[in-house]
């Protein structure tokens, strides 16, 4: 059977399903993700940040303005704070709360892609596709990983695949398949909503990577005219409509948000070298087919399917030229900029496993057969049983946590107590302590060298001029005296050297709590607490 042929049957099977036969698939998808992610401690610093400004934002009631230590932080959009403080509203301050987010969205990917297999390749493709994507290593651990690149990659993907049904309906009522013009209005808003929440998420890339995707993919088959039914005024106001509000309420309230957000956090970072996490251009051409296995051992068997498909034309070239382009346009896109992290690729994890899925099937519909049925699913319960493994590894070593020297100071502090952090800003400490107010942070700010590098130094510099008043309270200049002068206790956090190397502790008696944490990139740091002490006001 060519593949146009299968994939003609492919399509009539895939409507002989009844749609609400997919919730047992969808929910054991959200079981799958939910099992484990309140598991281990907070990781550091990405799960602490983000973590931090969402209760932050949950404490102080100003739901729009995410807060870095009580200073305003538009390192990067809102999204994920929002759905930060859904979890929390729900199930308290703790870490599952913060992971329901990255979960949440991966299970929404998960069901988009579900759904879209189903209806071009039928039901056993769909499944075998499901399991494949729960399964894969960046999937798995993105879901269970409280950082915006989970969310953006189901924005995306989601975008990708409502925009690729809207433009399905819109050639079938051109064709004079008496299809309701509205339904295909109605995805093409949907795509571009998802377009706005991938904004709201990450950044531009919500918007680009879809546009990347999409436009190559249809001026390569001649489709113009659709490339140019894509700007209808309804999906570019559901885009405006969800994207913009929030922008326009951070740029009324600090002037310097759109270049600071736009041109700064998407341009200069793009182009720029001083950021952390440089690799070379090929890093992901290596690193991909390693967080997919096993079911990258496939891609030899799917690029000789796209080859083939692209030769006979007609649908099954379609289709698998989707697949193929979106997965090389997102892969080649992040192998521009200098840094690069493994969750910047995600948005490439929906084409790329429909390919191995379709790599793994041989025909479609009714005539489907998965190839060697005992191998796919050995290697199924192998892989669903590493991931778990691997997440209960990191859960028992807990490394990298703040969370005794937090649980001592939320039990032994009072009320009008001063925090310090000297040195060091341990990004989740406040979440485990629970700490309300901003704390200090004593760090030599006037050295411009320090400062060049893309770290907790420079976030909160940034933050602080949005609010300067705010941050020259917190932001102490080292070896500027004052820091005892307190009528409470005062509570450093901070290593040995730093502690003792304080111009006002040298007269001090300090209590260690008998703890200590590593934090990444850090010295050792234990948690100190003195008495405040009276001072002159000369």
């Amino acid at each position: 059977m060519t593949l146009q042929k299968a994939e003609q049957v492919g399509r009539g099977k895939a409507h002989a399903t009844p749609f609400p036969t997919c919730w047992r698939e969808l929910l054991l998808l959200a079981c799958w993700l939910l099992s484990t992610i309140g598991l281990r401690t907070l990781t550091v610093p990405d799960e602490g940040r983000y973590g931090g400004v969402a209760r932050e934002m949950l404490l102080s009631g100003d739901w729009l303005l995410p807060t870095l230590n009580g200073m305003p932080y538009f390192h990067k959009p809102v999204l994920l704070y929002w759905l930060d403080i859904f979890g929390m509203s729900l199930f308290g301050i703790n870490e599952f709360a913060l992971r329901l987010a990255p979960s949440l969205m991966a299970w929404m990917l998960g069901a988009a892609f579900f759904l879209h297999l189903r209806r071009w390749h039928g039901v056993l493709i769909a499944r075998v596709g499901l399991a494949m994507l729960a399964t894969t290593p960046l999937y798995f651990y993105g879901a269970q990983f409280n950082n915006h690149d989970m969310g953006v990659a189901a924005c995306i993907g989601i975008a990708v695949l409502s925009l690729v049904r809207a433009l399905e309906l819109d050639r079938a009522r051109r064709s004079g398949a008496g299809l309701n013009r509205r339904q295909a209005l109605a995805y093409l808003a949907l795509g571009w909503a998802f377009c706005g929440l991938g904004v709201l998420a990450k950044g531009l890339i919500g918007v680009v990577l879809p546009a990347m995707t999409i436009g190559p993919w249809l001026l390569a088959q001649g489709r113009w005219r659709q490339v140019l039914w894509l700007l209808h005024p309804v999906g570019l106001l559901a885009f405006v409509a969800v994207m913009l509000p929030w922008m326009l309420a951070m740029q009324s309230r600090f002037d310097g948000f759109f270049d600071y957000f736009i041109v700064g956090q998407h341009f200069r970072r793009f182009a720029g070298k001083g950021f952390n996490n440089a690799q070379p251009w090929w890093f992901y051409m290596a690193f991909f087919p390693l967080v997919t296995l096993p079911w990258s051992l496939r891609i030899w068997p799917a690029l000789r399917q796209v080859f083939l498909a692209l030769r006979q034309g007609g649908q099954g070239a379609e289709r698998f030229g989707l697949y193929f382009w979106w997965c090389a346009a997102v892969i080649a896109f992040f192998s521009l900029p200098n840094s690069k992290l493994p969750g910047y690729v995600a948005p490439a994890l929906p084409p790329f496993i429909a390919l191995m899925t379709l790599a793994c099937v041989s025909g479609a519909g009714y005539e489907a057969r998965l190839l060697a049925p005992k191998l796919w699913r050995g290697l199924l319960v192998f892989m669903g049983l590493a991931c778990v493994v691997a997440i209960v590894v990191v859960a028992r070593q807990q490394p990298k946590s703040t969370r005794p020297l937090g649980q001592v100071l939320a039990q032994e502090m009072k009320a009008g107590d001063r925090i310090a952090y000297v040195e060091n800003y341990p990004f989740d400490l406040a979440f485990y302590a629970g700490l309300k107010r901003p704390v200090i942070v004593v760090e030599d700010w006037a050295n411009k060298e320090l400062l060049q590098a893309d770290s907790w130094r420079k976030e909160l510099l940034d933050a602080a001029k949005f609010a300067p008043e705010l941050g020259r309270a917190v932001l102490w200049q080292k070896g500027r005296p004052g820091l005892l002068c307190h009528q409470g206790d005062v509570w450093l956090v901070g290593s040995k050297e730093a502690v003792m190397a304080l111009p006002d502790f040298a007269g001090a008696t300090p209590a260690t709590a008998g703890l200590q944490a590593m934090l990444p990139g850090e010295r050792q740091v234990q948690l100190w607490r003195t008495a405040g002490r009276a001072c002159s006001s000369d």
